[in-house]
C-alpha cells in the first residue's frame, strides 16, 4: 500500500489517517502526563529535602554526616529529574513525528508506506533517561548507606 491519500480506496483513506491520528493523540498524552509527574517530583521532592536537613539538624547540629547523605539524596533527585527530562523528550519526539507523518499523509506529500515507521526517539533522549534513572537508583544506595553508617558512629 504505497499510494497517497488521494489515491486511496476512501475507506483506507480514513482508516490511515485514523491510526495517524491515534499514534499524535497517544504520544501527546504521554508528554501531558510525563510532564505533570515532572512537576509535582520536583515540587514533593525539594519539599521533603528541606524538611528532613532542617528537621534533624535542628535535632542534632553535629551530625554533618546526615548532611553529607541528603547532598548525596539531591544528586539523586537531581539525576531522576535528567531521568523524567529524557523521557519527556523522547515523547515530545514521537509526538513530532506522528504530527509530521499525519500531515504528510493528509497533504499527499507521504504515501500511506511512508507513514507506517514511526520515528526512533534520538539517542541523548535515551541516554538522558537511562543513565539518570540508574545513577539516581546508584545515589539513593550510597546516600542510605552514609546516612546509616554516620548515624551509628555518631551513636558511640
Amino acid at each position: 500500500m504505497d499510494k497517497k491519500y488521494s489515491d486511496l480506496v476512501p475507506e483506507q483513506a480514513v482508516a490511515v489517517a485514523k491510526e495517524l491520528s491515534a499514534q499524535a493523540r497517544e504520544s501527546l498524552d504521554k508528554v501531558v502526563e510525563t510532564a505533570k509527574w515532572l512537576t509535582q517530583s520536583n515540587l514533593l521532592i525539594n519539599a521533603g529535602g528541606a524538611t528532613a536537613v532542617l528537621g534533624y539538624l535542628g535535632t542534632n547540629p553535629m551530625a554533618y554526616f546526615s548532611v553529607v547523605a541528603l547532598g548525596i539524596f539531591l544528586l539523586g533527585m537531581v539525576a531522576s529529574g535528567i531521568e523524567i527530562r529524557g523521557m519527556l523528550a523522547g515523547y515530545a519526539e514521537l509526538h513530532e513525528d506522528a504530527i509530521r507523518r499525519l500531515q504528510g499523509f493528509l497533504s499527499e506529500e507521504l504515501t500511506a508506506r511512508q507513514t507506517a515507521k514511526p520515528h526512533e526517539p534520538g539517542k541523548f533522549a535515551a541516554r538522558m533517561n537511562r543513565w539518570g534513572g540508574i545513577f539516581s537508583q546508584i545515589a539513593f544506595f550510597v546516600g542510605a548507606i552514609v546516612g546509616i553508617v554516620g548515624y551509628f558512629l555518631i551513636m558511640k
